[in-house]
């Protein structure tokens, strides 16, 4: 039995893949299907920080 009923998701399902989205700024967030169940979701979280200008070498 699959976990989409008629183009639906189940509630809890629905929860736990937005769940994965707080606190992510940059990164990616990815759902594994097998058999049409939900067995993972990877969520992968970057940090992007400023270039500093190095001072000028004489």
């Amino acid at each position: 039995m699959s976990q989409f009923n008629k183009g639906k998701l189940e509630e809890h399902w629905l929860k736990r893949i937005l769940h994965a989205f707080d606190d992510l700024e940059y990164g990616s967030v990815q759902i594994i299907v097998h058999g049409g169940k939900i067995v993972q979701i990877e969520r992968t979280k970057k940090e992007r920080f400023p270039l500093e200008k190095e001072p000028h070498q004489r």
